[in-house]
């Protein structure tokens, strides 16, 4: 049997705190931005200046 490789479990531990510090400031930011159909990204992030999506468009 192999010996444990305890840098692997480090580091997958590292990713999980950042995915939940992550999330945990989308959501600050979100509350602070008070509004809770704030446009955002992919990844959670608010993203200032952007359009909504169901909006028509104004070419059209």
């Amino acid at each position: 049997m192999g010996r444990p490789n305890y840098s692997h479990s480090k580091r997958q531990r590292e990713i999980v705190k950042k995915q939940k510090r992550e999330e945990k400031l989308a959501k600050k930011l979100e509350k602070k931005s008070g509004s809770p159909d704030a446009a955002t990204d992919e990844t959670g992030e608010v993203v200032p200046n952007a359009e909504p999506t169901d909006a028509p468009n104004p070419d059209a």
